[in-house]
């Protein structure tokens, strides 16, 4: 029994020895005080226990020898164990103030740290937010006063789904539960009320992350304010249609232009239902204007009661006000605009109105306009103006076309 406690003996003090080798060489211990102090305190206590433990073999020539006085008092006793304590004590000591040194640097940089991720949070251009996982925030950056409005505690405590649009609310759930079976970051775009009450989009890069192993896991999201790029993007799209729309519309009279099989009369009347279908209007016009005389030369449908030739007081016509205006006019709502108390208004009741002055020869001739009895689903756009321009100069092309064929003839 003694000889397995002076093994265990032994062995300890080997073992403390290897590891503070190894450990001073992994975190360079070896350029602090104390450490080789230490160290040889350990080496001289292993040496003692070495003693202690051959010494107990009976019958043996090693046993006899380290048996020996001087051996046991000298070596064993005095440089083992002795000036082992001894060196450990004063290693101790030396090595002290080199630990407290370390705790102190090591609550520095503890404190540093803190700080760092304090000042990054408060000047952070992004909102940082952290969820429960039924989506409530539980803490947020001060930069959500720049981005939403609202302070950080008077998001903390409120769940998500209090501030986004209802109109994206299955969106939202859907999202929330991506998120929740995702282990990777997960971008969402949304819209999110602000406290002046309007709506901003937001972009969140929202991943679930574990603050510690007693807690909870939590929704972590970074969020920012996309609102210029959404609209911008959108202008884009719009473009993109408009310019689709406008290639498309000018192929359509390109279209018309080529038709050389179509008499003038057909021309005309293909051209105002290409209008008509374009712009969502109900009736097409082609008039001559002198003075105050309006007179219908070309309509579309037939079904409108209008007859070729019948004349109009100029004054009881929108066009009154394109010929005014001397460039195009559109009206999306008659009623709700300034010519609310027009003459045309009070006596046809059309909502809805675009028109062109047209000229023949470079001298004014009449107007291309259409027209519609209800108001407008979406303001007439700029690519709808255009269309209505190219429209009318064609019209002009072609009545000065047949201006010309008519006058050979005549003169043959």
């Amino acid at each position: 029994m003694l000889m397995l406690a002076e093994l265990l003996f032994l062995l300890t003090s080997l073992a403390l020895l290897v590891f503070l080798v190894i450990l001073g060489e992994r975190f360079r211990l070896h350029v602090q005080k104390g450490w080789y102090v230490i160290i040889a305190a350990f080496s001289l206590l292993f040496i003692g226990a070495s003693i202690e433990f051959f010494d107990s073999f009976d019958q043996s020539s090693l046993a006899d020898s380290l048996n020996a006085p001087l051996i046991q008092i000298g070596v064993k006793y005095f440089a083992g164990y002795a000036m082992g304590l001894l060196l450990l004590l004063v290693g101790l000591i030396l090595w002290a103030p080199t630990v407290v040194a370390s705790r102190e640097r090591y609550l520095l940089r503890i404190k540093n740290s803190e700080r760092r991720y304090r000042l990054l949070t408060e000047n952070a251009s992004d909102m940082l937010a952290e969820h429960e996982l039924d989506g409530n925030f539980s803490f947020v950056t001060p930069a959500s006063t720049l981005i939403v409005g609202y302070t950080a505690e008077e998001l903390v405590g409120h769940s998500i789904y209090d501030y986004v649009d209802p109109v994206q609310l299955a969106f939202i759930q859907a999202e929330h539960k991506r998120i929740l079976e995702s282990n990777d970051p997960v971008p969402v775009t949304y819209q999110f009320r602000h406290k002046e009450g309007h709506y901003i989009w937001l972009e969140s890069s929202t991943r679930i992350y574990q603050p510690s192993e007693e807690e909870e896991p939590r929704i972590l999201s970074v969020s920012r304010d996309v609102s210029q790029r959404v609209a911008f993007e959108e202008n884009l799209q719009k473009l993109n249609a408009s310019l689709d729309e406008q290639q498309r519309r000018v192929r359509l009279l390109y279209e018309l232009s080529a038709s050389t099989e179509l008499s003038i009369e057909e021309q005309l009347e293909a051209t105002l239902k290409a209008g008509l279908e374009n712009l969502g209007m109900e009736l097409g016009i082609i008039s001559r204007i002198q003075e105050t005389e309006y007179k219908v030369l070309h309509f579309y449908p037939e079904s409108s009661g209008l007859s070729q030739g019948q004349i109009f007081d100029l004054g009881d016509t929108y066009c009154s006000i394109a010929l005014n205006a001397k460039d195009i006019i559109a009206i999306d709502e008659m009623k709700s605009s300034e010519f609310a108390t027009h003459p045309c208004y009070k006596a046809f009741n059309l909502e809805s109105y675009i028109g062109v002055p047209i000229t023949v020869n470079d001298e004014p001739f009449g107007t291309l306009n259409f027209s519609r009895s209800g108001p407008r689903d979406t303001p007439f756009t700029d690519s709808d103006h255009d269309f209505v321009r190219l429209m009318g100069q064609w019209v002009s092309r072609v009545i000065e076309q047949d201006n010309a064929t008519r006058k050979l003839i005549q003169s043959e």
